[in-house]
């Protein structure tokens, strides 16, 4: 339905505004020394979180078990080798495996653990970034989904139905 793709604009909007609005917070209290806060893997999970129905990897297991797997190991891994192509493919590989195993696939999460070896940044935070940013902001676009979700089953239309609600009022309806 039509409203699917409002809705998900929406949410979509409305999570990214307030994650922006923290990213400025945080920029602006800590100026340059401000850790990292926007995750790049937020884009793909925003896309299975406001443009899919009930998407797989956005159960929460897939969410909380992907995100925290991944950021470990790719911490642990950049804490033990450095950041280097080796790493990058270890902790991607590792990180998948890991996912598979414990039955928790969640593909925004194999991105986190490039994201992690790859941000000069992100190795600074070492654990803190299992939680921050990475799982803080996952969990708050997976609490946003929810809401859109709930939006898009009660309040369904097509865009037929706005063409005719606007037709109406300029037809004297």
């Amino acid at each position: 339905p039509f409203s699917d793709a409002v809705f998900g604009f929406v949410f979509s909007m409305l999570a990214f505004g307030a994650l922006g609005m923290v990213d400025e917070s945080i920029k602006s209290v800590y100026g340059a020394r401000a850790p990292p806060f926007m995750c790049g893997s937020w884009a793909s999970l925003s896309v299975l979180a406001f443009g899919v129905v009930d998407a797989p990897p956005m159960r929460m297991w897939n969410v909380l078990v992907g995100t925290v797997c991944s950021a470990a190991i790719a911490t642990t891994l950049v804490g033990a080798f450095g950041t280097s192509w080796q790493t990058r493919a270890l902790s991607l590989s590792l990180s998948t495996a890991c996912m598979m195993r414990l039955g928790a696939i969640h593909p925004p999460a194999g991105a986190l653990a490039m994201i992690i070896v790859d941000n000069v940044a992100f190795p600074n935070l070492r654990w803190t970034a299992l939680a921050y940013p990475a799982l803080f902001g996952s969990l708050f676009i997976v609490a946003m989904s929810a809401a859109c979700q709930a939006a898009k089953r009660s309040f369904e239309f097509e865009w037929s139905d706005v063409v005719d609600a606007i037709g109406g009022r300029w037809r004297g309806r």
